[in-house]
């Protein structure tokens, strides 16, 4: 996302934010976006697995790279008409009925819900 970009819509606001683009949130955004809502996707790049060398248990991908994993569910995104932007998500708040999701680089969106697929990390 450039700098202050506000990512809009027509309308200018996006049916959901998914913060987080690894396969818990490219599921989610491809799960919404086929139903025809507006999503729009902010990832940092940052996957949690992308050390691992294959990912495993996934019905008729068991051993993809995770990589490949992650760039073929963006393309089904896309085909969709989601929106997939990097960035990371500085804070939420919620304004004139909205949440109001800003970036670190000070861009942001407006979207009707959050959903939010960071992982965990450090729990031990």
């Amino acid at each position: 996302m450039s700098e202050n970009e506000l990512v809009q819509r027509t309308d200018g606001v996006w049916d959901v934010v998914v913060i987080g683009g690894g396969v818990a949130g490219l599921s989610a955004a491809l799960t919404l976006a086929r139903v025809r809502r507006s999503v729009l996707v902010i990832d940092a790049g940052e996957p949690r697995n992308a050390p691992a060398l294959a990912a495993h248990g996934l019905i008729s991908r068991d051993g993809i790279a995770p990589l490949e994993l992650l760039r073929l569910g963006r393309e089904e995104i896309l085909s969709y008409g989601g929106r997939i932007v990097s960035g990371r998500v500085a804070g939420v708040r919620r304004e004139e009925g909205h949440l109001m999701v800003s970036t670190e680089d000070g861009g942001g969106a407006a979207a009707r819900r959050l959903l939010v697929t960071t992982g965990l990390v450090g729990l031990c």
